[in-house]
């Protein structure tokens, strides 16, 4: 028995901003959470929802500006779900946040007596490309990720692991930007970047020049190959990506949060 976690586009969602640090869906967050204002909004959401934004200031926050004011934040976040939390015996939490989906700030929320922020959110991608269509472009990017001249990088070695036929393409390519050594700006722009095929072919280039600099060599690709043959191309399976999430309770991740 599966229980779905659906995300409400009607009602407020907390925001949870950070100056160096980028969520994005289909990717796990470990976050320590000792800001009395924001172990009161991790409170709140695990007895409900379990539902946080994790949101980026458009500028370098400090001090006084931070602790009391409400900096300016960038139009688009990632909705996550709180999928494992521990309390520590002086109130902290240590948390795992699941990326859901992108979504932009509408318009902030009256924050009613909270010491955070809320916001009122809209989904960003709605229409996801067939997976079929996006097969020759699959088969560029993991001839990339198996690249001998990667052998000796570890986060591309990590990587390797989710080239596997049942991981999607689009998570495949949230889980590349979140585990490769981009910097917060680049993860930021694959977030706000709404368009599948524009952040698979970021990727491919992104990675081109990465094998570049190590080996000195942008090598072919695959397509561009004489003997390339369409047959090549494996069968992927039809993957429906939404915005729901199954729950599966045997799954310790879980175990420890209520979703109401």
């Amino acid at each position: 028995m599966s229980e779905t976690i659906a995300v409400n586009f009607e009602s407020p969602i907390p925001l949870f901003p950070l100056s160096n640090c980028v969520l994005l869906p289909h990717t796990a967050l470990p976050l320590h959470v000792f800001e009395e204002r924001y172990r009161e909004m991790v409170d709140t959401v695990i007895d409900s929802h379990g539902l946080i934004a994790m949101a980026v200031f458009q500028d370098e926050v400090e001090g006084e500006e931070y602790l009391n004011a409400s900096p300016t934040l960038r139009p688009i976040v990632c909705v996550g779900y709180i999928s494992q939390y521990e309390t520590l015996p002086d109130g902290r939490y240590l948390v795992v946040l699941h990326g859901l989906c992108r979504a932009e700030i509408l318009s902030e929320a009256d924050q009613k007596g909270n010491p955070y922020r809320s916001a009122f959110l809209n989904p960003t991608e709605l229409d996801f490309p067939e997976e079929d269509s996006l097969e020759a472009q699959r088969l560029e990017l993991e001839t990339l990720l198996r690249d001998s001249a990667f052998d000796e990088e570890e986060s591309v070695v990590t990587l390797r692991q989710f080239a596997e036929p049942h991981v999607p393409t689009i998570a495949l390519v949230d889980l590349a930007v979140s585990t490769l050594e981009f910097d917060v700006e680049q993860r930021y722009a694959m977030l706000a970047e709404a368009d599948l095929v524009q952040r698979v072919e970021w990727l491919i280039m992104e990675l081109m020049e990465m094998r570049f600099r190590i080996s000195g060599s942008l090598g072919d690709s695959p397509m561009d190959s004489p003997d390339f043959d369409e047959s090549q191309i494996e069968e992927l399976p039809d993957i429906e990506i939404d915005m729901d999430v199954d729950q599966d309770p045997d799954d310790e991740r879980f175990g420890d949060l209520p979703l109401n």
